[in-house]
């Protein structure tokens, strides 16, 4: 008799109400875009949950192989913090889960739900400058999807945000162009 693996069988979260029904469950749906980005990877150790945990905890993130269980299956949602890890261990681009989902929850009327997104401290000296940065790159054309995401956690984060109109115009253009049609 083989050597058999302790726990118990992965549940994969489902929902079955349409997107645009009044209350579709968010969380089951991140949930299963969270395992089986885990699942499918090339790396099979992954399939593991300990050894994705002892992963996530490798990207800045320790997490016990109960609380990935309970995000992949939709009890609970997962943080900003969590998803970042996720994108880390499995070598996404930075933005590659937590803008989807991030965009699901903000766009779905009616829906009440914690939109994801990091811990910003507006009055810290890092937030300035990282935030003047934002403006640079943004205002140069240089800015990137993941860019503009932050670049607007950092505007939603401040308590006020002052800038020339003409800086404002190029902005709003740039953005604009780049938003898909």
């Amino acid at each position: 008799m083989g050597a058999r693996r302790p726990g118990r069988t992965q549940k994969i979260a489902y929902d079955e109400t349409p997107l645009n029904a009044p209350n579709p469950d968010i969380d089951a749906r991140v949930g299963w875009l969270l395992a089986m980005s885990r699942l499918h990877h090339d790396d099979e150790t992954f399939q593991d949950g300990r050894r994705f945990a002892e992963a996530l905890a490798d990207a800045g993130f320790p997490a016990s192989r109960s609380l990935l269980s309970r995000w992949e299956s939709g009890e609970i949602p997962i943080s900003y913090e969590g998803m970042s890890a996720y994108e880390a261990a499995l070598g996404l681009e930075v933005g590659q889960i937590s803008s989807i989902t991030g965009y699901i929850k903000a766009t779905i009327p009616g829906l009440k739900t914690r939109v994801i997104r990091p811990k910003l401290d507006p009055e810290s000296p890092a937030f300035a400058d990282r935030l003047d940065e934002l403006i640079d790159i943004a205002e140069s054309g240089r800015a990137l999807a993941r860019d503009w995401q932050e670049f607007g956690w950092h505007l939603a984060a401040a308590p006020m945000v002052h800038l020339r109109g003409s800086v404002w115009e190029v902005l709003s253009r740039r953005l604009v162009q780049q938003l898909p049609r």
